[in-house]
């Protein structure tokens, strides 16, 4: 039977995986391009449901079994070389990060690293407390699982149905059942991880290409659409598609990976309109279909399960956490000219086997392999130079890689910092319910209140003068901020009794169109406002100004730049200040990196991540906030 090749379905995979990268890269530029993953599944349901349709209108049997180990084996073994080579890297150079590579590793092979990153209570979304090199495996996972059950799933469908349309209503139906699980276990303001991580939450993607594929029946349509518009019939199509494009673009650049609107039906339609973008790709005639066949766009896009498997360990190392700020870390282009480098060299040496390899990268010959033989001979015969470096990188590759994982921290030690910061972030939330509602403390009775608290508590005092312990005090402020301002919360509650403290891990401010008009209404913004976010990424002059005149610029707000030695950093810091010189009668930039950088010392206030403060370096952190606001408001 020949098997249809729709060439422009190439350009849409490279375009999703570009996506992807800059969702990454850019996060705050393009937010939705998590986005992309959903376009690889929503297309693979659309390809192997036309395909499982075309056997079995011709009546063609194919192994479920053999069909099922084809495809584990072609993604197993690139997984596996990638993987070691960045093992390998992270024994040479960043043996910090060797932390539970043991279970990642396993349930990424055994295609369960989703349910394992569930399980263990893992977000994707807050990924600097253990970033790992695996973590993006949990697509892979979400995909074996999915082939494994789709052919099940299409075959049931058959057998208790009459026709194709027939089949493709009960694939729908099975989609919606998934897009309202996600919609009824997600919690709106909680980490999403677990219906983004979830097969269940995440089977209408794979469905609603299934449904397109036995829906929509481009042969009728072109009838159809001839009897009505005649010769105009592809320009219909071609406007429809871009208008689609144009949707979809949109939805890759603003949909937001934690909002409300994403998980309660927004990721959904997206995933109903890319299935429908796809079916109408495949029109004949076409010239939107016809572009996207361009050459090179087509030959990358054949090359993006590579592109996946490099992307993140890259941006890991070089982007999420360098060791060191230079040319190529705070540079996002060259970082993606080496992801599709290392993606082409990749795909030729293990998918084309342009470089043949005794026993890493052989064409099969239905051969015992004889290990020992083959090495004794490549070298001990005339054998391409070539092939023999390749032989021994190869080797040192895969021994690195297994003392990699030897030497890898446990499990266990793992997620607690994570459980640490998911437990303080409820404490977090309850205080500030109760600070809501509760009377503003007495001016006169700091003395009383300091004889009611533990010595611990008593320790935030100091290093801390007693006229700006007393405005502390009385002051009532609100605290906006990521997992740094998690960490000092605890002294953040206890310095300033009369305040409200809203930080939470992963926290970029690009996320938080909105946050301060539901803060405002729960009685927790203030009329001053402390804000200390950027750790985590960047955001643009036109983000933050919108989250300015959101709290309002009738209040006294204070910004607090970043120390983190991260390539946004800069960024984030020039913007901040940008914004407190335009609007200085109300906006106060409180310039914590020069501060930090200033003290030789400053690199002891920091935990071992590099980024999150150690207690002496909370300390410090509260004394200058605490200074920094006093010298504004006792003017």
């Amino acid at each position: 039977m020949k098997r249809n090749y729709f060439s422009q379905f190439d350009t849409i995979r490279f375009l999703a995986m570009l996506g992807i990268i800059l969702y990454h890269y850019l996060t705050h530029r393009v937010s939705g391009g998590f986005l992309g993953v959903d376009i690889f599944l929503v297309l693979s349901g659309y390809l192997v449901t036309s395909q499982m349709e075309s056997k079995y209108e011709a009546n063609i049997q194919d192994s479920y079994f053999k069909k099922t180990w084809r495809r584990i084996r072609k993604i197993w073994w690139p997984m596996v070389v990638i993987t070691m080579v960045g093992l390998t890297y992270l024994l040479l150079f960043r043996q910090p990060l060797l932390v539970n590579i043991g279970i990642n590793l396993t349930t990424s092979l055994l295609f369960v690293n989703n349910w394992q990153q569930i399980l263990s209570g893992s977000s994707y979304f807050a990924n600097m407390l253990h970033p790992s090199l695996t973590t993006h495996y949990w697509y892979i996972a979400v995909y074996m699982q999915f082939m494994v059950l789709w052919p099940l799933f299409f075959n049931a469908s058959r057998r208790f149905t009459k026709t194709k349309w027939q089949s493709g209503l009960v694939m729908l139906g099975a989609a919606l059942l998934s897009g309202i699980l996600m919609g009824v276990i997600f919690t709106p303001g909680e980490d999403p991880s677990r219906v983004y991580y979830g097969t269940d939450t995440r089977f209408f993607s794979i469905a609603l290409g299934g449904a397109a594929a036995q829906l929509l029946d481009m042969e009728q349509l072109a009838e159809w659409l001839k009897d009505r518009f005649g010769r105009f019939h592809h320009f219909i199509v071609d406007v429809v598609l871009l208008g689609l494009l144009a949707i979809l673009t949109y939805g890759m650049l603003k949909m937001l990976d934690a909002s409300t609107f994403t998980y309660y039906g927004g990721m959904f339609a997206f995933n109903l309109l890319a299935a429908v973008t796809i079916s109408l790709l495949t029109y004949k005639g076409s010239w939107v279909g016809f572009l996207l066949k361009f050459k090179p766009l087509r030959w990358l896009g054949q090359r993006t399960f590579h592109m996946y498997l490099w992307y993140y360990p890259i941006n890991v190392l070089f982007h999420m956490v360098p060791t060191n700020q230079n040319w190529f870390t705070n540079s996002i282009w060259p970082q993606v000219i080496l992801i599709i480098v290392l993606s082409c060299l990749s795909y030729a040496l293990l998918e084309e086997k342009r470089w043949p390899v005794p026993i890493f990268n052989e064409v099969p010959n239905n051969e015992p392999v004889r290990l020992f033989t083959k090495i004794h001979q490549l070298f001990s015969q005339p054998a391409p130079w070539l092939t023999r470096i390749l032989f021994i990188a190869f080797t040192f590759v895969f021994i690195g890689g297994a003392s990699a994982v030897a030497i890898s921290k446990p499990a266990e030690n793992v997620t607690v910092e994570e459980q640490q910061a998911a437990e303080q972030a409820k404490k977090i939330e309850e205080l500030n319910k109760q600070r809501a509602e509760q009377e503003k403390q007495a001016d006169a009775s700091l003395s009383t209140y300091k004889k009611n608290l533990s010595e611990t508590s008593l320790g935030f005092y100091q290093g801390i003068p007693d006229d700006q312990a007393r405005f502390a005090y009385q002051l009532s402020v609100t605290f906006i901020g990521d997992s740094l301002m998690v960490g000092e919360s605890e002294g953040l509650y206890t310095l300033y009794p009369n305040a409200i403290v809203d930080a939470a891990v992963g926290r970029q401010l690009y996320t938080l169109a909105g946050y301060p008009t539901s803060l405002d209404s729960q009685g927790m913004l203030k009329d001053v406002v402390l804000v200390d976010l950027g750790a985590n990424g960047g955001f643009t002059s036109a983000q933050i100004s919108d989250f300015l005149d959101e709290i309002g610029r009738e209040k006294t707000i204070f910004l607090v730049n970043t120390h983190v030695d991260r390539p946004w950093a800069d960024d984030v810091n020039k913007t901040l200040a940008q914004v407190a010189s335009d609007d200085s009668d109300s906006i106060y930039l409180l310039d914590w990196h020069d501060y930090y950088t200033s003290h030789a010392e400053a690199p002891t206030w920091l935990s071992q991540d590099g980024v999150h403060f150690n207690p002496d370096g909370g300390q410090v952190w509260l004394q200058f906030v605490t200074n920094g606001m006093y010298q504004v408001l006792k003017k």
